[in-house]
């Protein structure tokens, strides 16, 4: 019975600890790019992760971040934290020409594409198709019906193999190997 009990708390334990961290984050663009006082913007890095949304600021005003749909709605706007201050003591503050700013944008199944604004000027635009598209024929990360219709067709995804229905069926079939072999045999009559 104690075997049973420190079993089923582990297991308990296990699962709190997997769904905590997988509920704080969820899937977001992650932007890694150089922002230039010339109102041009040099993307570093681009990704589609698992993470925790990025804090924006309400202190600056100047730099945002909108996601747009297909028809050119805005599905989130944010400010950006953008600063070319650096602070070298005992120096001082100098001014920069440059400024490295790293962003984890919300993602939207529908989203089409990013903007990053200075004040009301796009600097930078970014096509999430052009990005995550690698028309292969295979729906994969990154891709949806929205971001890549030619991987992600409604027709193709209804032809797409069913493996969490393979899944299942072999965990059945492991389960009744399970039960068959660990049948105790029954004793003959003497």
């Amino acid at each position: 019975m104690g075997k049973k009990l420190i079993f089923t708390i582990s297991l308990l334990i296990f699962f709190s600890l997997i769904f905590s961290t997988s509920y704080s984050k969820e899937l977001v663009h992650s932007l890694d790019m150089m922002i230039y006082r010339n109102d041009t913007v040099e993307l570093k890095n681009l990704n589609l992760i698992y993470a925790k949304p990025g804090e924006f600021s309400e202190r600056y005003l100047d730099y945002s971040v909108k996601v747009f749909s297909d028809d050119d709605k805005i599905l989130s706007e944010e400010n950006l934290r953008v600063s070319f201050l650096l602070s070298l003591d005992p120096i001082g503050t100098i001014i920069t020409n440059s400024t490295f700013v790293h962003v984890n944008v919300p993602y939207f199944e529908n989203g089409k594409r990013i903007g990053i604004f200075h004040l009301d000027k796009e600097i930078l635009n970014i096509d999430l198709q052009k990005e995550f598209c690698n028309k292969d024929g295979i729906c994969g990360p990154g891709e949806n019906i929205y971001s890549c219709p030619e991987d992600c067709s409604e027709t193709k995804d209804r032809k797409s193999f069913p493996f969490s229905l393979l899944i299942f069926l072999a965990l059945i079939a492991s389960l009744i190997v399970v039960i068959l072999t660990r049948r105790k045999p029954t004793k003959g009559i003497k």
